[in-house]
């Protein structure tokens, strides 16, 4: 874990209710002994608090409060600060009049809350802290993703898409408002791609022509690419985005034939799509790092793993992100579908490509490296 100026990780609880600020204190510590807690009963005190925090790293605000609302507290606390963790709860009776879709936060819960809500959000908030990136860098990835440059549509759009119980009923309620999505992921439907000879013109028919998890994949890749066209040229995000979704393609062809049963496969795939952030990131120039060309590669994982964490994803996501970083900086290449993911991933980036294939040599896995070749061919 990484430290701030006062060696600890620091979170701001800010609730009205004093029983609840003593419960989240107790959860929180619960998690995290060594984390530093300091505790509002009401937002007055807001200003003067937070110039005695030179660093915070988790807030957790109430939605309903005197003299401000928790979302205002939330924007006027994330402005001070990068790489916030940002929490909104919410009464049984407020949080049904608030949509959480509609909510700039990490997370949005309602009580009654659970451990492993907490425990999800305590991970993200260690997983943040380790990251090894510039403070502009942060700074530009949350004015992109967090922080007003991206529409809450496409958040939002981005955020239910991680749902793992997203079926084919909640995905059509998704995209069907987006008549621009859909259109698109129509066409696609069409492509001689995916050898459909009878044309199909209905948003229902291309959910089931292609599959669940290849149109979660598709949107996902479209979404990402509508996120970078704010602020890059369109054409070159086009094509990125194509050939993005065709690696991955090609590595859920590979996990199935390495074994992994498909929902697995389906799943490592989608995690590969997100590495859209970080590979538009880099290849757009639309971050500006001062890190050696060497660590393009490694940038892509931690600027993706970075968002995922701070847009509250799935923490199964996140973490898999994380272990690949870890491998690469440790160059212990971790489990056989780290060394998987990796070696797939990175065969348009040689240099990292060979270095990968010689940690997997010398590696438990090392006959991974002749699997992988043969079914690449």
């Amino acid at each position: 874990m990484s430290s701030d100026l006062h060696g600890q990780l620091t979170a701001l609880i800010i609730d009205d209710d004093t029983l609840m600020l003593r419960s989240l204190n107790r959860v929180l510590k619960q998690l995290e002994p060594q984390l530093h807690i300091v505790c509002l009963d009401s937002p007055a005190k807001l200003d003067e608090t937070l110039a005695s925090l030179p660093n915070l790293h988790l807030l957790i605000a109430d939605y309903l409060m005197p003299v401000m609302l928790g979302t205002e507290v939330i924007k006027q606390v994330s402005s001070r600060y990068v790489g916030l963790i940002t929490v909104l709860i919410t009464g049984e009776a407020s949080g049904k009049a608030l949509d959480g879709n509609s909510i700039q936060c990490s997370y949005f819960l309602s009580k009654p809350f659970e451990m492993a809500q907490f425990e999800q959000i305590m991970a993200d908030v260690k997983v943040i802290s380790r990251l090894k990136i510039e403070r502009e860098v942060k700074q530009q990835l949350e004015g992109l993703f967090v922080k007003g440059q991206v529409s809450f549509s496409m958040l939002n759009l981005l955020n239910a898409l991680n749902d793992p119980f997203l079926d084919f009923i909640k995905l059509q309620k998704l995209l069907s408002p987006d008549p621009l999505l859909t259109t698109r992921i129509i066409h696609l439907s069409n492509s001689a791609y995916f050898g459909q000879r009878a044309p199909n013109y209905t948003l229902e028919g291309a959910i089931k022509r292609l599959g669940l998890e290849m149109i979660r994949r598709i949107t996902c890749a479209m979404v990402c690419g509508d996120v970078f066209c704010l602020v890059a040229d369109k054409l070159q995000i086009e094509r990125l985005v194509d050939q993005h979704l065709l690696n991955c393609h090609k590595l859920t062809s590979i996990l199935k034939a390495a074994g992994y049963k498909t929902q697995q496969a389906d799943k490592i795939a989608y995690i590969h799509t997100l590495l859209l952030i970080g590979e538009l990131t880099v290849k757009t120039k639309t971050i500006i790092s001062n890190g050696a060309p060497s660590s393009v590669y490694l940038n892509r994982l931690t600027y993706t793993c970075y968002v995922a964490a701070l847009l509250g994803f799935e923490r199964d996501v996140t973490n898999f992100y994380f272990n690949c970083i870890l491998a690469l900086s440790s160059k212990d290449i971790g489990s056989f579908e780290t060394a998987l993911f990796l070696l797939a991933d990175s065969k348009d980036y040689e240099a990292e490509h060979q270095k990968i294939r010689q940690l997997i040599s010398i590696s438990e896995n090392s006959d991974l490296v002749e699997m992988y070749d043969a079914q690449s061919v």
